[in-house]
């Protein structure tokens, strides 16, 4: 199991899939499992219709430790075999720019391969907390 302060992880991975939910509704899954048959870990966020995991990424369980660190890429691996995209965000992409993770997840639901600059991650765009 990971180590650290899971709370502080959990709430921002909690606020990101309520923004998700109030976005794309039911098609988005907290917590999923099941994602690669035989195996017990789970997905922050899925889309299991569409094949996307969304993956919060908090310092406390994704890098820290070197076996975690290697764990989390053998996931990574084993989804992707699987048929899995995965996007990965941090809680400071999280804080500069919520809005912008939501687009970046619709235009991965959509199929488009083009990635407009505005649309990443970055900078210091509107929170949601400015936005609600």
């Amino acid at each position: 199991m990971g180590r650290g302060n899971k709370r502080a992880q959990t709430t921002l991975q909690e606020d990101l899939f309520f923004l998700c939910h109030r976005r794309f509704g039911d098609q988005c899954v907290a917590e999923y499992r099941g994602a690669v048959p035989g195996r017990r870990f789970r997905i922050d966020i899925a889309f299991p219709a569409e094949h996307l995991a969304i993956e919060f990424d908090g310092w406390a369980y994704h890098g820290r430790f070197k076996e975690d660190f290697q764990r989390d890429r053998e996931r990574q691996n084993l989804l992707t075999l699987n048929g899995w995209r995965i996007l990965r965000f941090t809680a400071q992409d999280y804080h500069r720019n919520a809005l912008g993770i939501l687009d970046l997840i619709a235009q991965s639901l959509s199929g488009s391969n083009t990635l407009a600059g505005s649309n990443l991650p970055t900078g210091n765009n509107a929170s949601p907390a400015s936005n609600t």
